[in-house]
């Protein structure tokens, strides 16, 4: 098992040394990596409204769950709280998030 990773180690090494190089002077992967980015910057419009949509829909989903699930365990108004200002915290991280990604 040893043996296997060090041989895979030296293969690793070895392509990224000397197959980078070769890599570089091509020119065809920045081209297409340009073209990429130049036709999807107007996309992120678009997928923070899914994303916003998404999130709000799951968002009351998990709310009514839980709601259901403190019911249904009749847990006392600490232990209640306590998990749903946890839910509106993590809740509250994700839509931050969401809302002021910038690459």
């Amino acid at each position: 098992m040893r043996k296997l990773f060090v041989c895979l180690s030296v293969t690793a090494v070895a392509v990224l040394c000397f197959g980078l190089p070769a890599y570089a002077q091509d020119n065809i992967a920045s081209s297409l990596l340009g073209r990429f980015a130049s036709q999807t910057d107007g996309w992120w419009g678009i997928l923070r409204g899914y994303a916003l949509f998404l999130f709000t829909t799951t968002l009351i989903i998990e709310v009514c769950l839980f709601g259901v699930r403190m019911a249904l365990q009749q847990s006392n108004i600490a232990e209640t709280t306590g998990q749903f200002i946890t839910l509106l915290l993590f809740a509250g991280f994700i839509a931050a998030v969401i809302v002021n990604y910038q690459e």
